[in-house]
């Protein structure tokens, strides 16, 4: 029952999320779907760092549920890197994607990335994206450009019209 749970909220969900990000638009609807099933879903504790500045990090996620704090510029050598920005963190929601130059060997993180609440994402592995830009040449640069732009750029939305479909508050637990 869970995996069938799983597939349909790819189905209703991931792959129409994909749909509206600039980089994934121009794939079909069929392969499209078979990209949105092989993210796979992990689960974080507040505070825990999913990606850490200056290192390469597999793969790219997509927020399913929770919140993230996206941090840029916090050391010298990503400061060499960065354009000048207004802020140096962002919250990266529900429908968002991070992370998209860990589809690349040998890119290095220009940013941290920390889950501010518990949160629930959906990782696209590079080593099973591969296979299937192999396929699709075009994608290569497309993915070399956007994680060339600066830090604070690199969180990629869906268009706001569909962001009805997530869940975008964030619940914090008092303790007691």
């Amino acid at each position: 029952f869970a995996l069938a749970i799983e597939s349909i909220m790819r189905d209703k969900w991931v792959e129409p999320v994909l749909a509206r990000n600039a980089l994934f638009e121009r794939i079909n609807d069929i392969d499209r779907r078979r990209l949105a099933h092989a993210f796979k879903q992990i689960d974080l504790e507040p505070g825990t760092v999913l990606i850490e500045a200056g290192e390469e990090h597999d793969g790219a996620y997509m927020v399913r549920s929770g919140c993230m704090f996206f941090l840029h510029g916090e050391t010298a050598e990503a400061d060499d890197q960065l354009e000048s920005s207004d802020g140096q963190m962002l919250s990266v929601l529900p429908g968002e994607m991070v992370h998209l130059g860990g589809l690349l060997r040998g890119f290095t993180s220009p940013y941290r990335v920390v889950a501010a609440t518990p949160v629930q994402l959906l990782h696209l592995s590079r080593d099973v994206f591969e296979p299937f830009a192999m396929r699709r040449p075009w994608i290569i640069p497309a993915i070399l450009k956007f994680s060339r732009r600066p830090a604070h750029l690199q969180v990629m939305q869906p268009e706001e019209a569909y962001l009805w479909s997530a869940d975008r508050t964030i619940s914090l637990r008092s303790e007691v």
